[in-house]
């Protein structure tokens, strides 16, 4: 009898300790990819910080931040350390051979950043210029299938637009939004976007496979998108 009730008990303690964890959803999150992510005064802030607090207010949830390097966060997830990661993910064929991807919450696409002093450029126009693009990024990806192998100069952000402003780099390869934002708060007298939108693509966020939550996550996203306060969120980072 004795070994039933204990049988019992540990049972029902599983699924107590279970539904706790399901309550408190662990978010793997870059911090250098603003707007979307970044630390100001030593807190995590961004488009995608809002997003999640509101997704987690919806499903009556709470959010937990784990702050990293970017380059850590497909492998915190896929390695079941995290529930979601957030930094701007575009979705790609080969980040879902390991992870998969919420509900779309951002169209975006690859821009050339150059100086204002400098004539317009467009990737016909690369193989005899010094670009730069962000290591392991889709960036990377995708300018290297336009043959500019030897070309490319990989590196942090901020190294990147030194490279530039010194003219040691004729452009930069990066996502669209994060350009305007840089240029918009640090940039705006010396460089411009130049040229049209590359590769088009959306973010999302990353996600464990055969998270229980997948479904309960997307509707509230899409309900969040179709809602007045994706467009307060979206305004308060991205107005002009």
């Amino acid at each position: 009898m004795r070994i039933v009730i204990f049988v019992y008990l540990f049972f029902l303690f599983s699924i107590i300790i279970k539904a706790e964890q399901l309550d408190i959803i662990k978010v793997a999150t870059a911090t250098d990819f603003p707007p979307f992510v970044t630390v100001k005064e030593g807190e995590l802030t961004g488009f995608d910080i809002d997003l999640l607090k509101a997704m987690a207010l919806k499903l009556k949830k709470t959010i937990k931040f784990l702050p990293m390097e970017s380059n850590y966060v497909l492998s915190t997830v896929a390695s079941n350390l995290a529930d979601l990661g957030a930094g701007g993910f575009s979705i790609t064929e080969e980040r879902k051979k390991i992870v998969d991807f919420t509900a779309p919450y951002f169209d975006s696409g690859f821009v050339l950043v150059t100086r204002k002093s400098s004539k317009d450029l467009d990737i016909n126009k690369l193989y005899n210029k010094k670009v730069g693009t962000y290591m392991n990024d889709v960036s990377s990806h995708y300018i290297k299938t336009l043959g500019l192998d030897k070309n490319i100069l990989y590196g942090k952000y901020d190294f990147l637009f030194n490279e530039l402003i010194t003219g040691e780099i004729d452009a930069i390869f990066i996502d669209y939004p994060f350009a305007k934002y840089m240029l918009s708060h640090n940039y705006k007298d010396i460089l411009k976007i130049t040229g049209p939108l590359y590769f088009p693509h959306q973010y999302a966020f990353i996600i464990k496979k055969n998270h229980p939550l997948k479904n309960e996550i997307d509707r509230a996203i899409e309900n969040i998108l179709s809602s007045s306060t994706y467009q307060k969120i979206y305004s308060k980072w991205f107005e002009d």
